[in-house]
């Protein structure tokens, strides 16, 4: 049975199986290692509910300590209304960066490459009354590769972050059961589209863009699929404290071994 304990240090609340009270533990809150005792440990919540006590003496309890961590989905705050309050739902949060990921790697490849292919060469200039080289001939390819790459990086974050915004907006109202890799994936894909189509077919859009739009599409999966990955590894490194304390492995205090006894 896990129990309730809270860090001397800062406070932070958590759960360590009840066996391993008298271990070091290290918080998650402030890193500080310390030996729980049982005069600090309670049971959880639920433990408590279980055991049928009334509501007198869980406030008794809560005035004396403050609640436990709450699970996620349970006792949340009920969201706040208006656009602000939208603006702050994690799924929407979520669909902004993954949106201004995919727009800013698929506008920041096609515009390059775009611009590059769209540079026009420079002549050469002479001095008329010489016949002197004041300027040699340049394809200026560098020049629509840098100006194709920034303009393409402008619009896919702004364009990125409107529209991954939008979609999570429309994810969060229709309760779309995907995933939060599965929605990065889409969000980033559909700027990708976005992005390839404004980009390509800004003079006039032809059948030849399709490849560039087939080519935003992967761009833009790629760049939201970051986002995903950044978030796996956050709770890949946070796995070690899923009870809110890491339980240092050695020998509680006072505990006699065999090899001691002999």
């Amino acid at each position: 049975m896990l129990v309730v304990i809270s860090c001397p240090s800062c406070g932070h609340l958590g759960r360590v199986p009840k066996g391993r009270i008298g271990h070091k533990v290290r918080c998650k809150g402030c890193g500080n290692t310390f030996r729980p005792d049982k005069a600090m440990a309670q049971p959880p919540p639920e433990e408590i509910s279980r055991a049928g006590i009334g509501r007198s003496s869980k406030q008794g309890i809560a005035a004396k300590r403050e609640p436990a961590p709450i699970r996620e989905g349970e006792g949340e705050k009920p969201p706040e209304l208006g656009l602000s309050g939208w603006l702050k739902r994690p799924t929407v949060i979520d669909g902004a960066i993954a949106g201004a990921l995919g727009g800013i790697l698929s506008g920041l490849v096609i515009g390059a490459i775009t611009g590059g292919m769209n540079a026009k060469p420079r002549a050469m200039e002479l001095n008329p009354a010489t016949g002197e080289v004041l300027r040699r001939a340049s394809s200026g390819v560098l020049a629509g590769v840098m100006g194709g790459g920034l303009t393409g990086l402008g619009t896919g974050f702004l364009c990125g972050v409107f529209l991954g915004g939008l979609l999570g907006m429309l994810a969060e109202y229709f309760q779309v059961g995907f995933s939060a890799s599965r929605r990065a994936l889409v969000f980033g894909m559909t700027t990708g589209t976005c992005i390839a189509t404004i980009i390509r077919g800004s003079d006039q859009f032809e059948i030849s863009d399709f490849p560039w739009i087939g080519f935003g599409i992967v761009l833009g999966a790629i760049g939201g699929s970051v986002w995903s990955l950044l978030q796996s590894w956050e709770q890949a490194a946070d796995a070690p404290f899923t009870s809110g304390f890491q339980v240092e492995e050695e020998t509680p205090p006072g505990a006699i071994t065999t090899k001691d006894e002999g």
